[in-house]
Parts: structure tokens; sequence; C-alpha cells
């Protein structure tokens, strides 16, 4: 799988959400808000969802 960079866009603006892949078969979906990187989600090979803060605090 490679590198994936989706739009999002609503009413308040535009969001980028980027779809990496690690090298353990986890996919990290980092998410950023006007700019600013907010946070990702590691998904697991297993189905675990974990949410973890970026640079900035949510």
């Amino acid at each position: 799988m490679e590198r994936v960079e989706v739009v999002v866009t609503n009413r308040v603006g535009s969001n980028l959400v980027i779809l990496d892949p690690c090298e353990d078969g986890e996919v990290k979906i980092s998410v950023s808000v006007g700019g600013k990187d907010v946070g990702y989600v590691i998904v697991a090979e297993e189905g675990v969802v974990v949410l973890r803060a970026g640079r900035e605090r949510l």
C-alpha cells in the first residue's frame, strides 16, 4: 500500500487526511485541520484502533 492523501471539505473548511503505511503492517492516518497537524490514528492489522494525540493537543 502506498501513501494516500485525501482532502475532506465541509462548511468549516478543508481537512487533510493522510493514510501512511508503517513497516509492521499498521496504517498511520494523520489528520490536519486548517494546516495544523491535530493527531493521528494507528489502525493495526488485527483491527485494533488506537487514537493518539499528534503535535497539537486535541
